[in-house]
């Protein structure tokens, strides 16, 4: 049997139609009928079975990142740590009465709250610099309470 240019033609004509309709209107049907199989308004079982399908991977997502998370927060803190403890340190060096009071205030609210309106000059306390802001910019002075830990 031989093929004629003509019969050929035919052929790849035909070929090319079908090949138009396929990927026209079976492949969009195709799409759009799995599209609506997984659609949890149009098929509330098709969405409950993808989920059930996917669960494995989404947990194993969720665990991936809950480990990931826990290495940066290990690490973060690895780091940030020591340079906390070093600043301080450097702090507590630098202005050792307030160092001081802040170990002596911190467990007595009380005298922090004396100490919060004593005027000392070496010793710059949270209260003091909050009452000078404010009056720097409202012209009125606030009540301000000392607060343990925050001495400069």
């Amino acid at each position: 049997m031989e093929l004629s240019g003509e019969l050929l033609i035919l052929y790849v004509a035909a070929w090319g139609v079908f090949y138009i309709l396929l990927t026209k209107f079976i492949a969009e049907r195709s799409v759009q009928a799995w599209i609506d199989r997984f659609d949890k308004d149009k098929n509330p079982k098709g969405a409950d079975l993808i989920v059930h399908l996917l669960e494995p991977v989404l947990d194993e997502i969720r665990d991936e990142q809950i480990d990931s998370l826990k290495q940066f927060k290990e690490s973060f803190f690895k780091s940030v740590a020591p340079q906390v403890r070093e600043a301080k340190k450097m702090v507590r060096e630098m202005n050792p009465m307030g160092a001081a009071l802040d170990e002596l205030t911190k467990d007595n609210p009380l005298l922090g709250l004396i100490m919060s309106h004593v005027k000392l000059p070496e010793i710059n306390l949270p209260a003091s610099n909050i009452n000078e802001t404010s009056q720097n910019t409202a012209g009125t002075a606030d009540l301000a309470t000392f607060i343990p830990g925050k001495i400069k």
